[in-house]
């Protein structure tokens, strides 16, 4: 078994979203972004870079329908992929028939490989095992991340309580004192 994603000209995940996002002058411009990029999982992302151009081929899995999508984008030396995060929803057979066709031209050898057998799963039982695996660990992280943020806010809540009681005390002391006066 793969393990995903496969990265040819990435460096991680995170970089894929930054080279489409990112301007001449470093800042980010993500509305072309779905508004959650934690439900894309990202099955192949490749950049190749040749005398001063630069072509880019990411496949992905939108998590919350379920469908497959490709993005491409590609620069000359002035700029960079920004503003060319334009997803086009895509089928296993028609990225198989892309692949056979040469497709995407940033994968070579070994990621080529990889590439070759991941398409040939696409579509196959393994690769919804694989999806409703990906679900399950994301609904664990999930619920993780509930626990966690109800035990901080009980924290919270909790040494809130203590300073309004510890100023309710200070506050009787004060009264006690005054009417002793």
């Amino acid at each position: 078994m793969i393990t995903l994603p496969i990265l040819a000209g990435f460096s991680e995940v995170q970089a894929v979203f930054d080279s489409f996002a990112e301007t001449e002058y470093g800042n980010k411009n993500t509305s072309d972004f779905p508004t959650d990029i934690k439900n894309i999982r990202i099955i192949y992302a490749g950049y190749r870079y040749e005398t001063y151009e630069g072509w880019a081929h990411v496949v992905y899995r939108n998590l919350d329908n379920g469908k497959l999508y490709i993005v491409e984008g590609s620069h000359c030396s002035c700029n960079g992929l920004e503003g060319q995060w334009s997803p086009t929803e895509t089928t296993p057979e028609a990225i198989r028939l892309m692949f056979e066709g040469g497709w995407p031209s940033s994968a070579e050898g070994a990621e080529r490989d990889a590439l070759k057998q991941v398409i040939e799963e696409l579509d196959s039982p393994g690769a919804a095992q694989a999806q409703i695996h990906d679900l399950e660990t994301d609904v664990a992280i999930l619920e993780g991340k509930v626990k966690e943020l109800q035990s901080e806010e009980a924290r919270a809540l909790r040494e809130r309580r203590r300073v309004l009681l510890a100023k309710k005390a200070s506050l009787e002391a004060q009264i006690k004192l005054l009417s002793q006066s």
